[in-house]
């Protein structure tokens, strides 16, 4: 029997949806495909169909995400104006992706997903800016600037978003253009 493409990607995404919407009032491993099912009104053998259990189908919102988030990252850093667009892109992405975020950045399985991104993202920008890859503080500063900027986006997320998301945008986009200092009343 041959199966619909369309059918199939409507599967697969309603078992998404289910997913996200349990995510929320639990962690991942208390999560059952038994409960996933009833939510997404499908049996659990159409789950195993497409995934082997609830941390695979995570593994895949996080590949979304990451896979969106570099396409993102690689069409406004091949414009060369990221700085000048970065507000713009930061919020059509979270308008994109703001359901699979909470999921990602909330799950329980964060520190992964974050080692995961992270490196996804200092591979792109060493091979774009034609960084050495084996410059320890080439990979320091990386780290440093890519890790604040997830963690600002944990702090937001658990905060239920209590800035709105141009704000936050424009918050980020000033600590990596103009520094730390700029935002703080630093004092001897």
């Amino acid at each position: 029997m041959k199966k619909n493409p369309e059918l199939t990607a409507a599967t697969r995404q309603t078992l998404i949806d289910a997913f996200c919407q349990l995510c929320p009032a639990k962690p991942v491993s208390k999560i059952t495909v038994r409960e996933l099912t009833t939510r997404a009104g499908y049996n659990r053998s159409t789950f195993y169909q497409y995934f082997p259990d609830v941390y695979a189908l995570l593994e895949a919102i996080e590949d979304r995400v990451i896979a969106e988030i570099m396409a993102n990252l690689t069409a406004n850093l091949q414009k060369e104006t990221l700085a000048e667009n970065f507000i713009g892109a930061f919020v059509v992405l979270h308008e994109r992706m703001a359901t699979y975020y909470d999921v990602v950045l909330a799950s329980g399985n964060n520190a992964a997903f974050t080692d995961r991104l992270k490196r996804a993202i200092a591979n792109k920008l060493m091979a774009l800016y034609e960084l050495p890859t084996d410059d320890q503080q080439v990979a320091y500063v990386t780290d440093f600037y890519l890790s604040g900027v997830i963690a600002i986006l944990y702090r937001w997320i658990g905060n239920k978003r209590d800035l709105p998301v141009t704000e936050l945008a424009t918050l980020i986009r000033q600590l990596i253009v103009a520094g730390v200092g700029s935002q703080l009343s630093m004092r001897p």
